[in-house]
């Protein structure tokens, strides 16, 4: 399937859904049984660029532009939020041009089709990019 606002695949952010020859399946349900979208992460909106660490804590997302580091951005949140939970239970990523939370794995794609980094990982990591 293919996410039609973005072309990428597996998309629940979509209204429509489409398959891989661009024919309209019909309208998607409010919950979705395919996964997010590999392009957009379930934005519809694709990321261009990978710009700066983010840690992602309930509704609260901190960010911090390149060249800092995971250890920062965590150091940040503590100090902004006051809370020592913070950063011990928030998702640490990335975010792009547009200031969204990318997960490390969708990052990963992100950094890839923008050539800032040149071969596959798993998860990235902030040493990866800058």
């Amino acid at each position: 399937m293919l996410c039609e606002t973005c072309k990428g695949f597996g998309c629940d952010c979509c209204t429509r859904a489409v398959d891989t020859d661009g024919n309209v399946l019909g309208l998607r349900s409010s919950v979705c049984r395919y996964r997010p979208c590999d392009e957009c992460g379930g934005t519809g909106v694709r990321s261009e660029r990978v710009v700066g660490v983010a840690l992602r804590h309930e509704s609260k997302l901190w960010t911090l532009p390149a060249p800092a580091r995971h250890d920062s951005i965590l150091r940040h949140a503590y100090e902004r939020s006051g809370d020592r939970n913070v950063p011990g239970h928030g998702e640490q990523g990335f975010c792009d041009e547009a200031g969204r939370f990318l997960t490390r794995q969708h990052a990963v794609r992100v950094a890839l089709r923008s050539g800032q980094i040149k071969e596959p990982k798993r998860i990235l990591y902030s040493e990866d990019v800058w």
